[in-house]
């Protein structure tokens, strides 16, 4: 009985250990600071682990999301072999973001870019400031506007969107300088976001609102985290609920409440940003409601048959507007 006691603390303590260190934080050098304070204070459970180079691989798997804030130099400091446990990591399942000089050309021999990078290497690099367009509507962008402004001071290196089909790479925001600036992509059973600007200076003073928001909402994104609310539902607000069952096969229920009388509409979107149903469309009183909504096509349901994958739906309101990602499994 003592030896069962001791297994399930052991157990426990391990159990707690993975979940308290969701994110892992790699940096070229003294970088990772304003990132590790806007997540960590938005509710997400972050560790630095320190510079790149000195990465071993050990202890990956326990991580949700691993973050490289990529310097010029980290192609010549990482060692193939550690950059292909990461690659290993992400098709098995986990989740990556990279930022700004992984995708630099003259690296394009290392297996953590020509494997998994969503974008190929397109020009030179700069440091000017630029717009940011919205391509597409999807968790990434929720809450931002369809173009705002991203600092000077920051550095970026010119890329397209890398067409290998078997990336399926999304451009999420289209940048007037660094063209392809936030890309989704896949890689076996797990996903990469590439982001073309990011973390090259300590302290968040040098982040905007909007830069704040667009990295707070790839975590979330990545992470599969339901909500961005940390606090207690406010009443009487415009809420969009996670669906349940999720995954689901083949139907699942999506709940969404109205502050006041209201048009509501409320769709279903496929990774290329596609409408694949309209739930709601019509005018609704104050209250609570619930939806089914079926991935079984036919005349009945108005939609095509769907396939295993990521779905988005979105409760739009006025200038409310709020999307969730749900996860259909045949």
């Amino acid at each position: 009985m003592e030896l069962f006691k001791k297994i399930l603390l052991l157990v426990f303590i391990l159990f707690c250990s993975s979940y308290s260190q969701s994110v892992l934080i790699l940096e070229d050098n003294g970088t990772e600071d304003s990132v590790y304070s806007i997540l960590t204070s938005n509710g997400i459970n972050t560790t630095l682990g320190g510079n790149y180079w000195e990465y071993t691989g050990a202890g990956i798997n326990q991580y949700e999301l691993v973050i490289f804030l990529n310097g010029v130099d980290w192609g010549e400091t990482m060692d193939s072999s550690v950059q292909q446990i990461i690659c290993d990591y992400v098709y098995n399942g986990g989740k990556l973001l990279t930022t700004e000089w992984i995708s630099w050309g003259e690296y394009a021999y290392y297996p953590l870019i020509y494997k998994i990078i969503p974008v190929v290497y397109d020009g030179d690099y700069g440091y000017d400031e630029e717009m940011y367009y919205k391509k597409i509507n999807h968790p990434v962008s929720f809450s931002l506007p369809d173009s705002f402004i991203v600092p000077s001071d920051w550095s970026y290196v010119w890329t397209i969107r890398d067409t290998a089909s078997a990336k399926q790479a999304v451009t999420i925001f289209t940048g007037s300088l660094s063209r392809d600036a936030v890309v989704l992509g896949k890689y076996g059973s797990g996903e990469i976001i590439h982001w073309n600007m990011a973390g090259q200076y300590d302290g968040d003073d040098i982040w905007s609102p909007e830069v704040k928001t667009l990295l707070k909402n790839i975590a979330f994104y990545l992470l599969n985290l339901s909500d961005v609310e940390q606090g207690p539902t406010i009443p009487g607000e415009f809420r969009l609920y996670q669906n349940y069952p999720n995954p689901f096969n083949p139907s699942t229920r999506i709940q969404y409440q109205v502050s006041s009388s209201s048009q509501i509409t409320l769709k279903v979107y496929d990774v290329l940003g596609n409408e694949v149903a309209t739930l709601v469309n019509e005018e609704k009183p104050a209250g609570s409601y619930e939806v089914e909504f079926s991935a079984t096509g036919g005349p009945a349901s108005g939609i095509r048959d769907l396939v295993s994958g990521i779905y988005f739906y979105q409760l739009r309101t006025g200038s409310f507007i709020q999307t969730k990602k749900m996860v259909l499994i045949k």
